[in-house]
């Protein structure tokens, strides 16, 4: 089953972080070696090219060395199903940069988040319930 929200709250909205860059331009991760297992992320997405990036939250739940100089990073986005082709999606963080297609839209950048009141502003912001 789609859940589809519709009336979102104001409340629900946020604006980008001060320091987050115009909504066309790629954010440069500065933080990917620094990203551990369990950590909170944002990270840029877009539908297509001709779109400009939105913010989404997530949690970093697998990070492994596949070869000697690639290492990658399963994030998981919780407010999707299990089984949902959006739940998680794997990233190099050696050699991050936009990902994805016009079918599921793109990665962007990624910034890591240290602060517990941005974590709680992020998870206060997910809906109640999970999308498909």
């Amino acid at each position: 089953m789609l859940i589809i929200e519709e009336d979102i709250e104001w409340n629900r909205l946020r604006a980008p972080a001060v320091d987050a860059p115009p909504p066309y331009v790629f954010h440069v991760s500065d933080c990917l070696n620094d990203l551990k297992v369990d950590d909170h992320f944002e990270i840029q997405w877009r539908k297509s090219k001709e779109f400009p990036y939105v913010e989404a939250s997530g949690i970093a739940i697998a990070i492994s060395v596949l070869a000697i100089f690639a290492e990658t990073a399963l994030l998981e986005f919780k407010q999707y199903t299990l089984g949902s082709r959006w739940r998680q999606k794997e990233i190099n963080i050696k050699d991050h940069r936009e990902v994805g297609n016009e079918a599921n839209g793109f990665y962007g950048g990624i910034r890591k988040l240290y602060s517990d009141k941005k974590i709680s502003l992020w998870k206060s912001l997910w809906p109640s319930n999970t999308f498909e």
